[in-house]
């Protein structure tokens, strides 16, 4: 509800909803599963209602599931594993999970896999190989939507054939080796990332797999106290989570050198006015001024939003 374009009144009052096909497809999204997965499909909530008449249903509470089986602060293997069990072991043929159920201590991160969780790599990564084999991840993918959206504006990208013998399919899929896409979110991340650094918050999710480039290094401090880091260490995150145009313009710079292909195209989009004015600037110190070059800037403010 916080970035929609669209008044806050009106918000407010009609919670606004993205169907989760209209951005990814796949398995989450109610698509099909590999031939031969006898594996339920997702479907639609009116769908759920008329299958699975509220006398049907049985109701799992997920704080009492963390307390009953202490996973509250479990790594995600085990939470998984606990959740695997109890779901093939339920004789009900419809299961609803919900933070919320009459008689049932309320929580408020009712996710089975929640917040806290992906925030901690010691507790997340665990589970990774497993995930990254799985149908699950395999078979995600952009939406129809999304993928027409990018098909009509491959010129942005700079989209070059090389020959009237290859297909435009074929282009296209090797156009991608060559272009680099940076997203750089502004908003409320002046105020976002110093709490951050205050509470000496990891890389979020699978952005804290070892084999990364990038690390936060936040050395031990006697001045930290929790909520309060010292000043030195706020400014290692801010150049993490909030770097100013030299620290992007270095950060290009690096990423391209390092890449093995020829970088011709560089896609940049933004929430930030001030950087979208710098087109010029980044051009020139990167150096991406000497080959063919798309610069794309996506200025899309957001309510409340700082430059």
């Amino acid at each position: 509800m916080k970035h929609y374009p669209w008044s806050w009144t009106k918000v407010w009052h009609v919670h606004p909803r993205t169907p989760l096909p209209a951005l990814i497809t796949g398995p989450t999204a109610g698509g099909a599963w590999e031939q031969g997965d006898s594996s339920p499909r997702a479907v639609h909530e009116d769908f759920w209602n008329i299958v699975c008449p509220k006398d049907k249903v049985r109701i799992i509470a997920t704080q009492d599931i963390k307390l009953e089986y202490g996973i509250t602060w479990a790594s995600a293997k085990h939470i998984f594993n606990i959740w695997r069990d109890i779901l093939l072991e339920e004789t009900a043929s419809c299961v609803e999970v919900v933070n919320r159920a009459q008689g049932a201590r309320f929580d408020w991160h009712g996710q089975l896999f929640g917040l806290w969780l992906w925030g901690s790599p010691d507790r997340l990564l665990d589970i990774w190989e497993e995930f990254k084999g799985s149908p699950v991840s395999r078979l995600l993918a952009t939406s129809p939507i999304v993928q027409r959206g990018v098909e009509r504006n491959m010129l942005l990208f700079g989209l070059r054939g090389t020959g009237h013998s290859e297909s435009k399919t074929s282009v296209e899929s090797r156009h991608w080796d060559h272009v680099m896409a940076v997203h750089i979110r502004r908003g409320d991340f002046g105020r976002h990332c110093k709490k951050l650094a205050n509470w000496r918050s990891a890389f979020f999710g699978w952005n804290s797999l070892p084999e990364l480039p990038d690390r936060i290094e936040d050395p031990d401090s006697p001045d930290y106290r929790p909520g309060r880091n010292t000043p030195e260490n706020v400014l290692i995150y801010m150049k993490h989570c909030l770097p100013d145009t030299d620290t992007i313009i270095s950060k290009i710079t690096s990423a391209r050198n390092e890449y093995e292909e020829t970088i011709f195209g560089l896609f940049i989009s933004t929430t930030s006015h001030t950087l979208a004015h710098t087109k010029t600037q980044v051009l020139d110190r990167s150096g991406q001024t000497s080959a063919p070059c798309t610069f794309s800037i996506t200025s899309t403010p957001l309510r409340g939003s700082t430059k």
